[in-house]
């Protein structure tokens, strides 16, 4: 009875996440791990064959996330997509893999399954590390989440287990900090690009101006402000005008550099292209509008499209199709709304100096120690080149507030 349960409330919370609303997903999800605890500690935890069970079904719900058109991860639009591989293997997959390796154990030890109720609190740490890693990052999406549902369910079988307490912590611990590094490694690993170039005179200028034209006042100033943007992020699109019209005033009479950063938040060749047209048009004196026509571009790559109910299935399909595509369909759509013919010449004929640009903008959000959370604005003491304030997904009532601070304390 106590197996039936937790199955079902796993399938429940699959079922909601995929047909409901996140909400009802979260609070099924919520649900699930209270009975399976609650299992767990009881006389009635599960055995080592339901255990195994449920790995199974985490396993089929992350193959299922895994292939094209069945429950589409929605990671993609989120500006979270370089979390979906690790070192370019799909997470889901690699996920499956463990959730079936410890299933195995299970099946395999039915009388001293010690060492499989080890593999699974693992497996339990690299959940609650995931999920960590989508509350930071303002995430909530439905095939993962009823993923790690389904390893949390197995608390039911492995709460109260053989092995000794200390040792199954241990191991969540160690993967846990495992996949935290595995991540840094990840993130840290440079993209793919051309050898740094012999810099010409003319690729010197263009460098200049396309790092100058994506900045409001001038260096040396009393106060600096890194704002880190991506065009795969929505909220920074909704803010950007709105931000940059409060911040001029600053720029104009106080004293303050407004820097835009821009997050590559995938090494699709289509992401890199269309950050190079951004840096061209900030060369020639263009920034503030391509800025403005490619977030009206992106909003277009996504305009939900109309039909009956029976094309239901033919609007979801096409609307996975934008999300695998959607670097390529926004500069589509930006080069429909602006003429974009001196940019493209200016990108041929200076490839050195965009490529430069590229490198250079991934080692200043290195240094700014951008984690993913867009827009994220840091404050900086230009002489010292001190941090005095970072602040995540902020508004921009309250990035001005925060900006006004630290000129009153000049």
């Amino acid at each position: 009875m106590a197996a039936g349960l937790i199955f079902g409330l796993c399938l429940l919370t699959a079922l909601l996440f995929r047909f409901g609303s996140s909400g009802a997903g979260l609070a099924a999800a919520g649900a699930t791990a209270l009975a399976s605890i609650g299992v767990g500690v009881s006389a009635k935890r599960l055995g080592p064959v339901e255990t195994g069970g449920l790995l199974m079904l985490a396993a089929a719900l992350s193959i299922a996330g895994a292939l094209p058109g069945v429950w589409p991860c929605g990671l993609e639009c989120h500006s979270a997509d370089d979390y979906r591989t690790l070192f370019d293997l799909p997470v889901f997959l690699l996920a499956a893999a463990a959730y079936l390796a410890a299933a195995a154990a299970f099946l395999a030890l039915q009388r001293r399954p010690g060492l499989a109720e080890l593999a699974a609190w693992g497996l339990i740490g690299a959940t609650v590390y995931y999920l960590g890693l989508s509350a930071r990052l303002g995430l909530a999406c439905g095939p993962c989440l009823s993923v790690h549902t389904a390893v949390v369910a197995t608390l039911a079988g492995v709460a109260r287990g053989r092995s000794r307490f200390t040792a199954r912590s241990a191991c969540a611990v160690v993967a846990l900090l495992l996949l935290r590094e595995l991540h840094r490694l990840e993130l840290d690993r440079p993209a793919p690009a051309v050898p740094p170039p012999v810099a010409a005179v003319d690729d010197d200028v263009v460098f200049r101006a396309a790092d100058l034209g994506r900045r409001l006042g001038e260096g040396n100033q009393a106060l600096r402000v890194e704002i880190v943007v991506s065009f795969k992020c929505a909220h920074c699109g909704g803010a950007f005008a709105p931000l940059h019209d409060a911040l001029r005033p600053f720029a104009e009479k106080s004293g303050v550099e407004i820097v835009l950063r821009h997050a590559l938040t995938s090494r699709k060749p289509a992401a890199k292209e269309l950050l190079k047209y951004a840096f061209a048009a900030a060369a020639r004196g263009r920034y503030e509008e391509l800025m403005v026509a490619g977030y009206a571009a992106l909003g277009a790559v996504y305009e939900i499209p109309r039909g009956s109910a029976a094309d239901g299935e033919k609007a979801y399909e096409e609307m996975r199709e934008r999300m695998r595509n959607e670097d390529a369909l926004t500069l589509a759509k930006l080069k429909e709304k602006l003429d974009l013919k001196e940019e493209a010449a200016l990108i041929a004929g200076h490839p050195a100096a965009f490529d430069r640009l590229l490198r250079e903008e991934d080692d200043a959000l290195k240094a700014l120690e951008f984690a993913g959370g867009m827009p994220l604005v840091v404050l900086i003491e230009p002489a010292s080149g001190a941090t005095l304030e970072r602040l995540e997904r902020p508004s921009v009532e309250k990035i001005v507030a925060a900006v006004k601070r630290h000129l009153r304390r000049r």
